[in-house]
């Protein structure tokens, strides 16, 4: 399994990354849309920054695995029988496992901590496992079994 600093310093590298392209991408929303209503302007600028850390963490997550941070760091999502989680798990880890540890004040990171594969709310509830690039095994399946 990846290490929980592993899985911090990725963590790290993605929040720049997805701030900074949502920020320059919202700026120009601003931009563009400047001459238009209040409303749609402001509907524009908000689609923005709900879609682009959507697009950032959800889509690579689903095929590879990886977003920028996890590719630079060496970790990787990984399903039960070591694949990509594909979108459906994706969509559950990084959308709503994300959104319940955010709605318990992020405390559903912690639970890594204590948990023996070091998985967080988001990987249980998403059904993944993060494990390092050099490991050839495939993740434990829910029964213990390798």
């Amino acid at each position: 399994m990846a290490s929980l600093g592993a899985r911090f310093a990725a963590a790290l590298v993605d929040g720049v990354v997805s701030g900074l392209l949502t920020v320059v991408s919202g700026a120009a929303t601003a931009f563009l849309f400047s001459s238009a209503s209040e409303e749609v302007l402001g509907l524009s600028v908000l689609s923005v920054y709900l879609l682009v850390p959507l697009a950032y963490y959800w889509a690579p997550t689903a095929l590879s695995g990886q977003t920028l941070g996890k590719r630079l760091v060496g970790i990787k999502v990984v399903d039960a029988e070591g694949r990509p989680p594909g979108y459906f798990r994706a969509a559950m880890r990084e959308l709503v496992g994300k959104f319940l540890s955010a709605l318990l004040l992020y405390l559903g990171h912690l639970v890594a901590f204590f948990h023996p594969e070091r998985r967080a709310l988001h990987d249980l509830v998403g059904g993944t496992w993060v494990v390092t690039t050099a490991q050839e095994q495939k993740a434990p399946v829910e029964d213990g079994r390798t």
